[in-house]
């Protein structure tokens, strides 16, 4: 009880938050091998650092080495550390262990020794980044299946004794970014990087049971004494199906399965600092916090690693799966800058109460929504909007390039007093019309970025 009251002291004063600096994040490229685009990938990563730097502060670090995972184990000994990683982490990162693969009677002297290295010095976070044509780009992994496959995806690989990611894993899916038009590749790059860079700092579905709270330096969801982890067990997740996860805090961190709009099997975060952003921005004081996308559906998950496309569609860490091809497409140039790029106080504040981070409000990205014509709107929908516009459902057409069911009310109405056959026809073809270009978009949307929110954490042996 004395060492536990110990640790637990020790970690509180690790919160303290006196000696955070700005995160250094050290990007590694390999296998790039795209000319013209890896330069472009290269600038905009550089871009989205700098921007999260301006936004992120942590306890620095001053050397970090990664530790090897255990890949077989026997009377709580590891027997067998794994020796190569799939992403290609350099061997100097690692540290060095003793491991037990050769003995003999499950003795517990071990006897094989994995090497270590010098690790990576002054630097807080290193980006593997790679831009290969993998399955989940292809859109052929067994648990991301998409036909036209995804524009990128990122992972968590390593956290601190804190459970702070400092390893992480970028991928773009060069095929797919390809699609997009030479005069919006750029932003698109980087709309993307900021995206998977969010993920990679923990933005993850896998992050919120190991949240910490940042006043107090220990866990929000209680752990297991050995194990050190949150309690597993069974859920019913996005998609209805019941599967074995780790359990969050339902009373300080993350209600769920609940039913929201008429959406059943969602899942809300209720962490103090998103709880507050939402009431301001939303004008409700009795929101508890703000849903994860109940629209993100996938095999092998449970729930989200993004939020809600319908009530923060400008932030960078909304779901919306292709709408930045939708909009070039359909709304012009000027729509770019207003579709999942803005690093708001919405993410901000998901990355405050993760106690990992301090945070600079001041730095956020204003939420851009664009109407119609394509013209930015200086408030966003449900900005200010009240309680009783958080409890519709209204998703479904704000992304639509035309009011088409404005005009058909027009026509109709014509109609009911001229009784004519042509204004009969002419509503059923806009609808025909409407219902081809809904199509479309749906077709197009399939080449969006991530948007799966890709998360392959670390393997708990």
């Amino acid at each position: 009880m004395v060492v536990l009251i110990l640790l637990l002291v020790a970690h509180a004063s690790a919160w303290s938050g006196t000696s955070r600096q700005p995160i250094r994040i050290t990007p590694f490229y390999q296998n790039m091998s795209t000319g013209s685009m890896d330069e472009t990938i290269k600038q905009q990563m550089k871009k989205a650092i700098e921007t999260y730097k301006t936004m992120l502060s942590v306890d620095p670090s001053t050397n970090l080495r990664f530790d090897r995972s255990c890949l077989k184990t026997t009377n709580k000994v590891c027997h067998k550390y794994q020796t190569y990683y799939s992403h290609g982490t350099p061997t100097a990162w690692w540290k060095k262990v003793q491991g037990c693969d050769t003995c003999v009677n499950n003795s517990s002297q071990c006897c094989t020794n994995y090497p270590g290295g010098v690790g990576v010095p002054e630097t807080d976070l290193v980006i593997l980044v790679t831009t290969k044509n993998t399955d989940i780009c292809k859109g052929t992994h067994k648990e991301f299946e998409n036909k036209e496959g995804y524009g990128a995806h990122a992972s968590v690989i390593k956290r601190d004794q804190y459970d702070r990611p400092i390893l992480g894993y970028i991928n773009f899916c060069v095929d797919i970014i390809a699609k997009v038009k030479k005069e919006y590749l750029t932003d698109y790059i980087l709309s993307v990087a900021k995206h998977e860079l969010g993920h990679a700092l923990g933005f993850t579905a896998s992050s919120i049971p190991l949240m910490y709270d940042g006043s107090t330096g220990l866990p929000r969801t209680e752990r297991d004494p050995t194990t050190h982890l949150p309690q597993k067990g069974n859920l019913v997740c996005s998609d209805g199906e019941t599967r074995s996860v780790f359990l969050a805090n339902t009373t300080t961190t993350l209600q769920g399965p609940i039913t929201v709009r008429n959406i059943v099997n969602t899942f809300r975060l209720i962490t103090p600092a998103v709880q507050r952003v939402a009431r301001k921005y939303f004008g409700c004081d009795t929101m508890l916090g703000l849903e994860l996308s109940p629209r993100e559906i996938r095999n092998g998950s449970c729930y989200q690693s993004h939020w809600d496309q319908c009530l923060v569609w400008g932030d960078v860490m909304s779901y919306k799966q292709g709408t930045f091809n939708q909009a070039i497409d359909k709304r012009g140039k000027s729509a770019v800058g207003g579709l999942s790029s803005a690093i708001s106080e919405f993410t901000l504040a998901f990355f405050e109460d993760t106690g990992w981070y301090d945070v600079s409000y001041d730095k956020a990205e204003p939420i851009t929504w664009v109407d119609k014509e394509g013209q930015n709107m200086a408030a966003a929908p449900g900005f200010h909007a009240g309680c009783s516009w958080m409890e519709q459902e209204r998703c479904d057409g704000w992304d639509l390039p035309f009011p088409w069911a404005t005009f058909g009310f027009i026509w109709l109405g014509i109609c009911g007093v001229f009784c004519c056959m042509t204004c009969i026809q002419i509503p059923i073809a806009l609808a025909k019309e409407k219902k081809k270009k809904e199509k479309e978009m749906i077709r197009q949307s399939k080449n969006g970025i991530d948007e799966q929110g890709i998360v392959m954490t670390e393997k708990v042996v």
